[in-house]
């Protein structure tokens, strides 16, 4: 914000894509039927297809969310179980952001998160029931096996 004569006045817009390393195009495409990057990439590569999307985001084809997976225990990694995670109904992409071998801290920001999950389902029920599902064993400490 920039102050003039008259008021203040925006002068920048943030425009960069969002981050997470795109964790969340999975989600977007999911629910609306294109992600921001398809879009700006289309903005300067194919005027036929940018010309296509809607003025406005459409109703959403889906129902879903992008869950950070967090730890609440720390120790040294022996092994992972995110299997378990990939097994739930409505999962669509798993990012692991941790491995065997490694010290795992308790989350506490997004560096120390363990992972991104994308959840998507036509019923929302099953979107949350995973999601809670998530959340147990987070709290479990059942997405990965520490040393003793």
């Amino acid at each position: 914000v920039m102050m003039t004569e008259t008021g203040p006045c925006l002068v920048e817009v943030n425009s960069r894509c969002h981050g997470a390393n795109g964790s969340w195009m999975p989600l977007a495409l999911a629910l609306t039927g294109y992600t921001q990057v398809e879009a700006c990439v289309d903005a300067f590569m194919n005027a036929e297809a940018f010309d296509r999307l809607p003025h406005a985001p459409p109703d959403f084809m889906a129902f879903g969310i992008l869950a950070m997976l967090l730890s609440y225990h720390e120790g040294h990694a022996e092994s992972t179980c995110f299997d378990k995670v990939r097994e739930l109904q409505s999962v669509v992409f798993l990012e692991e952001q941790m491995s065997a071998g490694r010290w795992v801290k308790k989350s506490t920001d997004m560096p120390s998160l363990i992972g991104m999950c994308v959840l998507v389902h036509a019923d929302p029920t099953v979107v949350a029931r995973d999601l809670e599902a998530i959340r147990e064993m987070e709290q479990e400490g059942s997405l990965y096996v520490l040393a003793d």
